[in-house]
C-alpha cells in the first residue's frame, strides 16, 4: 500500500469499514490485487463503486489495461468483473491455496 503506484480505496458506512480495493499500475497496465467486502455490506453496490473509482484513476494515470486474478468457483466476482467488460484471458494453476484452485486471469481494456 505504500508503494508510489500503489491505489487503494476504502469503503465506510456509517463510521465502519466496508470494504475496500487495492491495486497497482506499472507504465500503462494496471493489476487489481485485492476487492473485499464485508458480509454485512454486500449487495449494495459498494464492489462497483469501488471498481469505478479504480478505474477512473487508472485512466487519469494513462494505463490501457487492466488485470486480475479470480478464483475459478468465484462466479458472484467473475460476473462483477464481466459486467464492467473484463474478459477471460488465461488461468493461472494452482495460484490459490488453503484450498488449492486454479486462477482465472481476466483483463479489461480502460
Amino acid at each position: 500500500m505504500r508503494k508510489p503506484r500503489s491505489l487503494t480505496k476504502v469503503a465506510v458506512v456509517d463510521n465502519e469499514i466496508a470494504g475496500y480495493l487495492c491495486a497497482e499500475y506499472v507504465l500503462d497496465e494496471g493489476h487489481m490485487l485485492d476487492l473485499a467486502i464485508h458480509p454485512d455490506y454486500r449487495r449494495m453496490g459498494i464492489a462497483t463503486a469501488l471498481v469505478e473509482h479504480i478505474l477512473e484513476e487508472l485512466k487519469e494515470r494513462a494505463c490501457r489495461f487492466l488485470y486480475l486474478e479470480v478464483r475459478a468457483s468465484n462466479y458472484l466476482a467473475k460476473r462483477l468483473y464481466q459486467g464492467f467488460g473484463f474478459r477471460i484471458v488465461g488461468t493461472r494453476k494452482k495460484y490459490y491455496v488453503s484450498p488449492t484452485e486454479d486462477a482465472v486471469i481476466m483483463m479489461l481494456e480502460v
